[in-house]
């Protein structure tokens, strides 16, 4: 379980990270709401993870799934890789390697 909440962490750190370029580049205060929000959600999962409980682990999958999708819809708009494109393929990794680990329905614990 502490793999798989130290790589929620990370991405919660480059969805921070994300949001507060998104600011400085281009003045966009959704950007910096949204950043600081989701990665709040994604690290509050983690922390929850870490404390052994599962519903973390099902939070921060539903939040992958929603910025990959997000951030799909924003890249067939405006067919620009960066940052829509870029965020994508991120959110797209996370969301596999977290479908990867899986639960273990018999164990309730994540592999």
């Amino acid at each position: 379980m502490k793999t798989t909440g130290w790589m929620i962490l990370i991405y919660a750190l480059i969805v921070f990270l994300g949001g507060i370029f998104g600011y400085m580049k281009a003045g966009s205060a959704a950007s910096l709401v949204s950043g600081v929000t989701f990665s709040a959600i994604l690290g509050i999962s983690a922390f929850v993870l870490f404390n052994g409980k599962l519903y973390g682990f099902y939070v921060a999958t539903a939040t992958a799934a929603l910025l990959a999708a997000f951030f799909l819809y924003r890249f067939l708009l405006t067919y620009k890789f960066m940052p829509s494109g870029l965020m994508c393929i991120i959110s797209l990794a996370m969301l596999a390697i977290l479908l990867i680990k899986r639960t273990d329905w018999k164990t309730k614990e994540i592999r």
